[in-house]
């Protein structure tokens, strides 16, 4: 396939999959790139704002291996890369990742197992960022820090087991274990003086993960299912260090070794589903889930704009407590559905930026003591005629701050940052002819603030964006798509800084997609 758009937007991609003479072995190649000169980010451009242009590229190559007739391998690497420019000459950022992967499976004959299976993993990954600072009249900006590199590996492994058959009159138990090893840094120069920076800061540490899980399904009745499940995971936060220096001297200013730590957690789940009727079927689920914080949060900081977000090594694990009460109506024929779903969800540690008292524009990571999200989901198809769908859904979250914490008691009771109350989404598609087919697709947020202080003059606006497009089967193997997104070139706001800035997604995009299969 080959693209074409607005903004020097071009593209290709192509992939194929070659099976071997005797059907035992599938070899499958892939390989994409796509580059673009980009739009401006912000409301009022000034001379310091430039395109936000992109470059990015992937490969990969897989084997599938038919060792036997009820067992497969399956191996594949991938690299991938990408350059992005973010708004200004000096903020960009680069990103790299090599990974490699196999998984042997299979599905035993006349056994108490139906199904089993062994993968393991292997990543390396790296970052560049370069953040500034921009003046008022967005005529200039100065460099604030250079994360010239931020490292990561990562290795895993899993294996499960299916007893049972996978149909409604039977039981079925997966048992399972995984574990999963990362270790990154960020490397980082910082404090710009004198035309260049004067310092640099090297901090990161190692994770360390292992878990179990258990899950089981069983039919108590002809129209009653339950499932029930649970998983232990044992987490270690080790070899957490933070170092700055000199760059000059190489005198060392700060050298902090963080304490190693272990946290263990079991979530336990259960829910249950009743076919009420032929068309109507009732759903109830509780749930718990257990986060820890990432590499990312605990070591690296960051900057938007102005706003510096600094981590913080002390971070607790975040827990989840939760339940939802849920129907669903298929109307016969299979020609129209609705689903209606209530939920709620309490946060205990939940891990958020924070604005600080002071410096100015600085927030930190930090746990707030509870958070709580409830709401609403509907949604629903209809067709009336075979070669027409129409579709709609509805988000409802009301996402609070119970209670922020003696550091942040400000955020009691205000909104999540970066939260819509009501998110609408609609589509249509219309398959008009054999080879001519119409889409239409329109999604609607509501307002939501910036920050989490819920300061009105960071509100971000309402807003509505549409995406259209047509595929033309040109040939039996030829498929032209050609599409519009952000069809009415609605302003869609993205961000909002103290001094005015407002950041916006980016305008109305054409482009032309054009792809032959063989």
């Amino acid at each position: 396939s080959a693209t074409v758009g607005e903004h020097r937007a071009r593209g290709g991609e192509v992939s194929a999959t070659l099976p071997s003479d005797d059907a035992r072995d599938a070899f499958r190649l892939d390989a994409s790139a796509y580059a673009t000169d980009g739009v401006r980010l912000v409301r009022d451009p000034g001379r310091i704002d430039v395109p936000a242009d992109l470059e990015t590229s992937r490969a990969g190559f897989a084997w599938a291996r038919r060792i036997s007739e009820i067992t497969t391998l399956e191996t594949s690497v991938r690299a991938w890369s990408e350059e992005r420019g973010n708004g200004t000459p000096y903020q960009r950022n680069a990103s790299e990742e090599r990974s490699v992967s196999a998984r042997l499976a299979g599905a035993p004959r006349d056994s108490a197992v139906s199904a089993w299976s062994v993968t393991a993993y292997a990543q390396d990954q790296d970052y560049r960022s370069t953040f500034s600072g921009v003046n008022a009249t967005r005529t200039a900006e100065t460099p604030a820090s250079d994360q010239y590199a931020v490292p990561a590996t990562a290795a895993g492994a899993a294996a499960q087991l299916i007893f049972g058959e996978a149909d409604a009159d039977s039981a079925t138990t997966t048992f399972g274990v995984d574990a999963r090893h990362v270790d990154g840094q960020t490397r980082e120069r910082f404090f710009f003086t004198g035309g260049g920076f004067a310092r640099e800061r090297r901090a990161g540490g190692v994770q360390n993960s292992a878990g179990l899980f258990a899950t089981h399904a069983r039919p108590l009745a002809p129209d009653l299912t339950l499932t029930t499940g649970a998983r232990l995971d044992a987490i270690r936060r080790a070899d957490g260090f933070r170092r700055e220096t000199v760059r000059a001297t190489g005198v060392v200013l700060r050298d902090d070794a963080y304490a190693d730590r272990d946290d263990l957690a079991l979530s336990p789940s259960a829910g249950l589903a009743w076919r009420a009727t032929d068309t109507l079927t009732a759903r109830a689920a509780a749930y718990s889930a257990y986060r820890s914080p990432t590499l990312n949060e605990l070591y690296r900081p960051f900057r938007v704009g102005p706003v510096e977000t600094r981590a913080n090594p002390a971070l607790d694990p975040e827990t989840l407590l939760g339940g939802e009460l849920g129907l669903d109506y298929a109307a016969p024929g299979a020609r129209g559905g609705l689903r209606a779903t209530v939920f709620e969800n309490a946060l205990s540690d939940a891990i958020a930026n924070v604005s600080l008292p002071a410096p100015a524009n600085t927030r930190e990571r930090r746990n707030l003591d509870s958070t709580r999200v409830r709401g609403l989901e509907l949604g629903g198809f209809w067709q009336p005629v075979p070669s027409l769908r129409l579709d709609a859904d509805y988000l409802l979250s009301d996402a609070r701050v119970r209670s922020g914490g003696e550091d942040a008691a400000a955020l009691d009771g205000r909104r999540l940052a970066q939260v819509p109350r009501h998110t609408v989404t609609a589509g249509a598609a219309w398959q008009a002819a054999a080879a001519l087919e119409f889409d239409l697709r329109a999604r609607w947020v509501s307002s939501q603030f910036e920050d989490d202080l819920n300061n009105p003059a960071l509100e971000l606006d309402a807003a509505t964006r549409i995406d259209f497009s047509v595929r033309i089967d040109l040939a039996p193997r030829l498929r032209l798509v050609l599409a519009v997104e952000n069809l009415f070139d609605a302003e869609i706001e993205t961000s909002r800084t103290d001094s005015g800035v407002v950041g916006l997604a980016p305008p109305r995009l054409v482009r032309a997609e054009l792809t032959y299969a063989w």
